[in-house]
């Protein structure tokens, strides 16, 4: 990714000292990271100006997640931004899976290749 634009990356996480770690693995690969709250102001930024991928992690809150997962698709500015939801449990991987199957499911140790995959099958 060294001649061409870096790739934002949203990351929804609801452990922030977790994230810091998580943040740091996608900066140190060549993506550029936005992580933050998920308040009114982001979830607008979200459909005004949208990230390239969207991270999702499902080890703690994964109903939330899968639910943002859900409203990213739903909404008309995001609906072709590819989703890569990583970790958490099998029956919360299985649940999430049938509500988006066109998302990519991977785990933090597999992130880069699977942001890549992501990339390469944008949903339609």
């Amino acid at each position: 990714m060294t001649k061409e634009k870096r790739r934002l990356v949203r990351l929804i996480h609801w452990n922030v000292a977790q994230a810091g770690e998580r943040v740091a693995k996608l900066e140190a690969s060549g993506y550029q990271v936005d992580f933050g709250p998920l308040d009114p102001a982001s979830m607008k930024s979200l459909r005004s100006d949208p990230p390239d991928l969207a991270v999702i992690d499902l080890s703690r809150s994964p109903s939330q997640g899968r639910d943002l997962g859900i409203w990213l698709r739903k909404t008309k500015a995001t609906r072709s931004v590819p989703i890569v939801f990583v970790d958490g449990d099998a029956k919360a991987v299985t649940g999430t899976r049938k509500h988006l199957p066109d998302a990519t499911y991977t785990s933090w140790s597999r992130i880069i290749s699977a942001l890549k995959r992501a990339t390469d099958n944008r949903p339609q």
